[in-house]
């Protein structure tokens, strides 16, 4: 038998498919709670800001480039803080936010690819941002990207859940 609190709470958790209008009926996770693991891993990408700092990388490092990358990695993780707002209070325009995250943070992550090649920027004393650049981060960074791409495009397709595997059909 369960208790009146326990029904509040099991009603009241953020993630309960049935407070979101736009979930779908069907067995598995909705495409919206399953997106909310893999927008975190962006959130984070706060972290990337630090190279901002004044000491934080050898001053070799192009100040140009710097101010790129951080710059690029803040708006990203506020575009990504943004559509995980959206999703957990079940909004309209949640996916369109992650959209929008997901297309910016992918072009910021492949421009600091290229251009830390260009400038040669492994030549330099890194710091820390060694191990977010080359170890941990950014790896997860294009492995959760391309994740949220197959939540985002196979249930919009009605194709095979990402999630479940099952078939889905377009709403």
């Amino acid at each position: 038998m369960a208790t009146r609190y326990s029904q509040a709470r099991n009603e009241d958790r953020p993630w309960n498919a049935s407070r979101c209008r736009h979930a779908r009926s069907r067995p598995g996770l909705p495409r919206e709670v399953a997106l909310v693991p893999l927008v975190w891993v962006h959130v984070w990408r706060i972290v990337g800001g630090t190279i901002l700092a004044p000491g934080a990388v050898d001053a070799g490092v192009p100040t140009d480039f710097r101010v790129m990358v951080g710059l690029g990695d803040l708006a990203t993780a506020v575009l990504a803080l943004l559509a995980l707002i959206a999703l957990r209070a079940c909004s309209s325009g949640a996916l369109a936010l992650v959209w929008l995250f997901v297309v910016v943070g992918l072009l910021d992550t492949l421009n600091a690819i290229v251009q830390s090649m260009r400038v040669s920027v492994f030549n330099y004393p890194l710091g820390v941002n060694w191990v977010i650049v080359a170890i941990y981060y950014v790896p997860a960074l294009l492995v959760s990207s391309c994740l949220i791409f197959v939540q985002l495009l196979g249930s919009a397709r009605g194709g095979r859940s990402a999630v479940t595997g099952r078939r889905v059909e377009r709403m």
